[in-house]
């Protein structure tokens, strides 16, 4: 019995919707801090993010590592054109990008890349808003156009790379959004679609790369302190990845990325209502085998690499 009555009080507290709470019948979506937001009609959301790697390294079965130094900004713009739709513009500046690579025998070799990514147009609709229960939805659709082959710099003679992706983009995504008390959670569906892609390596080479998927599946809780303050955890996994690239000399390079998780772990402060600033630090592991097959169809190398990498993210959202 005891153990009944407390646990009756956990679940009540938990539940709950606490004092400092918006009135019966609003979902929340149009407060900055919550995780169901969205731009509503006419209003602009400006959200701005500085990136850095803090470990960012992996190493191969034959010997081969590389240790990767990485600084860049994203930054998105959002309008709402009508009820429950809004679209958005994004970008990412690769601000420098420096790969040390290091060979068995030792053999150091230092690339850089920078430069702005392609970037991405997408509509978003809120097509789910139970005010009563506390759940909403949003699907999204992505384009991003080619802009140009990705400049390889391992094989460009010293010449710095570039942050294209060398060919198109689609995605399509799916949000739901649960609030209960001062508690969220949000469930996400991600499938990204890369069409036929190019980069040019030395002497104007061009390698291409198949059309291939990446499917991602994300589950993410936050927990409202006040108005001002929230704490947040999300896990993203990423399922397993074919791509194939095929070479000037029709040599195929198979590479299979196994499927992995990435926990992130996120603090909010609100200044403003219209203002929430966010630090947050992501874990990545991951695993990947490649085979090489000659334009005979034999395999002439195969290797497994292991790759590890913590980034930092200070982000800055606006809505105006």
């Amino acid at each position: 019995m005891k153990f009944r009555a407390t646990f009756s009080i956990l679940v009540f507290l938990i539940s709950a919707s606490p004092v400092w709470s918006a009135p019966g019948g609003n979902n929340y979506s149009a407060d900055l801090v919550n995780l169901n937001y969205y731009p509503h009609e006419h209003r602009f959301f400006n959200s701005a993010h500085f990136v850095t790697a803090v470990v960012d390294g992996s190493s191969n079965s034959a010997g081969n590592s590389q240790t990767i130094a990485l600084t860049e900004f994203f930054e998105s713009l959002s309008y709402g054109i009508a009820k429950k739709l809004w679209v958005a513009i994004s970008e990412t500046l690769l601000w420098d990008q420096t790969v040390d690579s290091l060979s068995p025998a030792q053999a150091e070799n230092t690339t850089t890349s920078a430069g702005p990514s392609n970037p991405a147009f997408t509509v978003n609709y809120r097509y789910l808003e139970n005010h009563r229960r506390g759940f909403s939805g949003d699907l999204g659709l992505s384009v991003t156009p080619s802009l140009g082959p990705s400049i390889s710099p391992e094989a460009s003679d010293g010449a710095t790379g570039n942050n294209l992706a060398g060919g198109w983009v689609g995605q399509i995504s799916s949000e739901i959004y649960w609030r209960r008390g001062a508690n969220e959670t949000e469930l996400a569906a991600t499938a990204v679609r890369y069409f036929y892609s190019e980069t040019r390596g030395a002497a104007g080479a061009i390698t291409v790369t198949d059309p291939y998927w990446q499917n991602d599946v994300k589950l993410v809780d936050r927990i409202h302190f006040s108005q001002r303050h929230y704490l947040q955890i999300g896990l993203d996994y990423t399922f397993l990845l074919d791509r194939n690239l095929v070479s000037p000399a029709s040599v195929s390079t198979q590479t299979q990325i196994a499927g992995n998780v990435s926990p992130t772990l996120l603090w909010g402060y609100s200044p403003d209502p219209d203002i929430v600033a966010q630090f947050s630090v992501n874990f990545h592991q991951g695993n990947s085998s490649r085979s090489t097959i000659s334009s005979s169809g034999f395999t002439t190398a195969q290797s497994t690499t292991m790759s590890t990498a913590i980034t930092a993210t200070l982000a800055l959202l606006h809505q105006f």
